[in-house]
């Protein structure tokens, strides 16, 4: 595997968390995404996704379910804490939100559920293609 592509920095695989409540989305989600040379963490719930941010010190993108409770409180935490945090909004096709009222929270992509693979690469190729601050 090539460490000098658009999913390492310096070498070193970039870090995404995937907060979203079907299991088997989540897992599925995070395998694509690890085959692919991210260092992926999941979480079911809020709660999970806050323990997991708070353990991770270089947090390159979130993808956070609109349908899991606490997701405002979720995205909040991730862009105070990481401020550089790329943050991807999933939502079921029947609750597609307003994009502007998903910027104001600081999501930047938002994706329609069931997911695309081929739009997952797309939307995390306007972060991962940047060159992060050194």
């Amino acid at each position: 595997m090539n460490n000098n592509g658009p999913t390492h920095f310096r070498g070193l695989p970039l870090v995404v968390v995937v907060a979203e409540e079907d299991a088997i989305g989540r897992a599925t989600l995070a395998a694509l995404l690890s085959c692919d040379g991210y260092r992926v963490f999941q979480a079911e719930n809020l709660n999970a996704a806050i323990s997991c941010l708070h353990r991770i010190n270089d947090l390159t993108v979130l993808f956070a379910d609109l349908d899991m409770p606490g997701w405002k409180s979720l995205v909040g935490y991730a862009i105070n804490t990481s401020p550089d945090t790329f943050v991807i909004a999933m939502a079921e096709n029947d609750a597609v939100p307003e994009i502007s009222d998903l910027r104001r929270y600081g999501i930047q992509a938002f994706l329609q559920k069931p997911l695309l693979y081929n739009d997952v690469r797309q939307a995390l190729s306007a972060t991962v293609e940047k060159p992060r601050a050194a």
